[in-house]
């Protein structure tokens, strides 16, 4: 038997995974580390179609019934009904075919490259297939990027980025800068990269070193009118203004950015920005999944018995916190929440007065005790 006759497509044989809701809201999208560095040459409403999908795309997605710890791969099947679409293009759901049909086919022929440090690297279809049919759009992602996508995402580093931002950036370049921008929030930067390693991230170059887009092969010209210009539209953004602060160069006076050596495609620059926002959105989305475990263990504990409320101290406070930070982000967070919160810190008052009583109770006993205790002895 030759070794070609082994060769087969293993994802076709894997069982299917039907995703049609989104798990945790349409507010941010996770992109993998690996993606937000790919090679990709993509137009704005594929970068848009992307996101859409990346809304929706969770890591169990990847796994049987959704069993992160079965380790038995499955193969995602994102449905997006036409509601779904017009809510998140903004748009009317008569347009929706004609918005899509462009994009959609793009994305099927498109061939994203991923490269390591170590010089390994990987070329292959983003897409198994898209399809759009009665109002419903089909999204099947390449199995063979499954650890590219999102099923290591949390392990190997992703960036957390907020839709209405990322929609209102109108080029593909603003976007691709939002991602790397995106990849770190809190505590660390981006390092300083290469011009050429940004021609490759940005598809300026292709696969074999091909020249993609000529306009930008120069140095000059790509550092201008991509990073400068992408760097500018992002900062004069108004869902970027209370997000992310695009600092200028106290050395070159550039806005956004600062060259740190080398010459030509060699010139490494470093990003000049910084994160505003009370809690970034690494924080919140952590903060909404506290919540929702522990609304979860708080329900199960209640079913088992236990009298209400049945979260101790420690996780009461933990709630409340996660509540607070949540509620920062917008309006509809804060009336979403505002009543849960005011119940959980009549709780906390609650049980803390319980625990008061409690402790001077054993105090009492204790001094009693002794005092007895010191009867005897004498």
């Amino acid at each position: 038997m030759s070794d070609k006759s082994l060769d087969v497509d293993k994802s076709a044989y894997l069982p299917f995974s039907v995703i049609r809701k989104y798990s945790s809201g349409i507010d941010n999208h996770i992109k993998s580390h690996d993606l937000v560095f790919a090679n990709l040459k993509l137009t704005p409403k594929m970068c848009d179609v992307l996101a859409m999908l990346f809304t929706k795309m969770r890591a169990e997605d990847w796994f049987v019934e959704g069993d992160l710890s079965s380790s038995k791969p499955a193969q995602p099947r994102y449905i997006f009904a036409i509601n779904e679409i017009s809510e998140f293009f903004g748009c009317e759901k008569r347009h929706v075919a004609s918005i899509l049909k462009k994009p959609a086919m793009n994305l099927q022929k498109t061939v994203v490259g991923i490269e390591r440090g170590n010089g390994d690297f990987k070329y292959t279809s983003l897409f198994a297939s898209i399809s759009y049919e009665k109002g419903t759009l089909t999204i099947v992602p390449n199995n063979e990027l499954r650890e590219s996508y999102i099923s290591k995402a949390k392990s190997k580093g992703y960036a957390l980025i907020n839709n209405k931002q990322y929609l209102a950036l109108k080029d593909a370049h603003s976007k691709k800068t939002l991602d790397l921008l995106s990849r770190f929030k809190t505590g660390q930067k981006l390092f300083p990269m290469s011009i050429k390693k940004l021609q490759y991230i940005y598809g300026v170059f292709g696969q074999n070193g091909e020249v993609l887009i000529p306009t930008y092969q120069s140095p000059k010209t790509f550092l201008r009118r991509v990073i400068s210009d992408s760097l500018k539209a992002i900062a004069d953004c108004p869902e970027s203004r209370e997000r992310i602060e695009i600092q200028t160069s106290e050395k070159d006076g550039t806005l956004g950015y600062e060259i740190e050596s080398g010459d030509g495609e060699d010139t490494r620059i470093r990003f000049l920005y910084r994160w505003t926002a009370c809690f970034s959105d690494e924080d919140i989305e952590e903060a909404r999944a506290n919540i929702e475990k522990l609304l979860t263990e708080n329900r199960k504990r209640l079913d088992e018995g236990f009298d209400s409320p049945a979260l101790k101290i420690d996780e009461l406070r933990s709630l409340e916190n996660s509540l607070e930070i949540v509620m920062s982000e917008s309006e509809e967070d804060q009336q979403l929440f505002e009543s849960l919160l005011v119940k959980v810190r009549e709780e906390i008052e609650k049980v803390t007065a319980i625990l008061e009583d409690y402790e001077n109770e054993q105090k009492e006993k204790v001094s009693g005790s002794i005092q007895d205790l010191a009867k005897s002895f004498l």
